[in-house]
């Protein structure tokens, strides 16, 4: 299977198992709303972006290289304290089998490295996959948005 193909089979899947389940008794589940406080940032900032089935934000950053990558901004929030916190991520590389321990050093060596967010692993399927991770503040600027979304895709 190429890697552009495993990236987005993987990047699907990530999403289909981090979305929560809004099911009602008797009732079809639909879709989950999306954030419009990053829908309002996102047009702000005339940027192209997709609402996926979970009602997470996809966006593809490309770089005059050439290169792209494929960013997410994850509609649901979390708490801490008075804190409400939303997740900016991608996909950085994927492993058949465990990580290779030379790759999980190299990224945790990296994460002292970066002033925003850090590497993180998760399983996906037989594999595992390192995902870099920034949290903001869910009620955040555009300026604010815009610097967590060019860490992720840049890191």
């Amino acid at each position: 299977m190429s890697s552009r193909l495993l990236f987005s089979s993987l990047a699907c899947g990530l999403l289909l198992a981090a979305g929560p389940a809004l099911a009602q008794l008797g009732g079809k589940a639909g879709p989950p709303p999306s954030d419009d406080r990053v829908e309002d940032l996102l047009k702000e900032l005339d940027l192209n972006y997709e609402i996926d089935k979970d009602g997470d934000f996809k966006l593809i950053n490309a770089f005059d290289s050439g290169r792209s990558h494929v960013v997410f901004v994850l509609s649901a929030t979390n708490e801490l304290g008075n804190l409400e916190i939303r997740e900016v991520f991608s996909v950085g590389y994927i492993a058949d089998g465990e990580m290779p321990r030379d790759v999980a050093i190299r990224l945790l060596k990296a994460n002292s490295e970066v002033k925003l967010g850090a590497w993180g692993f998760t399983t996906v399927g037989d594999g595992e996959a390192a995902v870099f991770r920034a949290q903001i503040a869910a009620e955040c600027d555009k300026d604010t948005m815009l610097t967590a979304l060019q860490a992720v895709s840049e890191t």
